[in-house]
């Protein structure tokens, strides 16, 4: 992540942390506790205030929260009731340096809310590959997208939904769902959610089937919906790799 970028977060970190604790998120922490296997370990890119953390450790999962503003992590951490053995703030900048620590780490999901955008081109393909590597074989890669002109310091990168699922199968990781939803924050722009699992993964078919089952036993009719729809667009793994 850049510089500039950074320094906005480091900056207004304390302003930026008020105004994500007032989005509504619970119906994706909902859709994540359906498909995630129950305390399993998440790792977060970009937890800003520790929002979603602090709840999906809440949940009981295990949880590995990184931001590349140390603004941001203060801020998560001040905003941390107590202590929790499955939660933990550091402060990280994607991509990792190769020979990482955390890169020899398995992950049986990793979530990148409101992140990508902020990285370079470049950045963005090698912090996708370092994501397949984190993940379990069954492992699954939650994010969103969101395409805006920069009105201050950020940088915020055009990302087409087609190029990112083309960056993603290079990396090895294959395209489950997608669904767009509205800002829940009231400004006005449109977020792309997308969920990829792992390409290493051979039996990526039974994978779709066991996550079907999952939603459809979540009672949450439209995600059932969304997950029917996709799986009808059947893609093997055996197709790309």
């Amino acid at each position: 992540m850049d510089k500039p970028t950074i320094d906005f977060y480091d900056k207004f970190a304390e302003v930026q942390s008020d105004l994500y604790e007032t989005a509504d998120m619970s119906v994706m922490h909902r859709r994540l506790a359906t498909i995630v296997p129950p305390c399993g370990r998440i790792l977060e890119i970009g937890c800003g205030s520790g929002r979603d953390a602090r709840v999906l450790a809440g949940m009981g999962f295990s949880v590995i929260a990184t931001d590349a503003s140390s603004g941001m992590i203060r801020e998560a951490e001040r905003r941390t009731e107590g202590n929790r053995d499955n939660l933990s703030f550091t402060c990280l900048s994607f991509p990792l340096s190769e020979g990482h620590l955390l890169l020899n780490e398995r992950f049986d999901c990793v979530l990148a809310v409101a992140v990508l955008m902020h990285l370079l081109p470049e950045e963005r393909v090698q912090t996708l590959g370092q994501v397949q590597r984190m993940l379990k074989p069954n492992g699954l890669f939650y994010c969103t997208l969101k395409n805006r002109q920069s009105t201050d310091a950020r940088l915020y990168q055009e990302i087409k939904a087609s190029d990112f699922k083309s960056e993603c199968l290079r990396c090895g990781l294959l395209n489950l769902l997608e669904w767009s939803d509205s800002d829940v924050l009231g400004r006005g722009t449109c977020w792309e959610t997308m969920l990829f699992t792992n390409g290493a993964n051979n039996d990526c078919h039974s994978l779709r089937e066991n996550l079907f089952n999952l939603i459809r036993g979540s009672g949450d009719r439209w995600f059932n919906n969304m997950f029917h729809i996709n799986i009808k667009a059947d893609i093997s793994v055996s197709d790309h790799f």
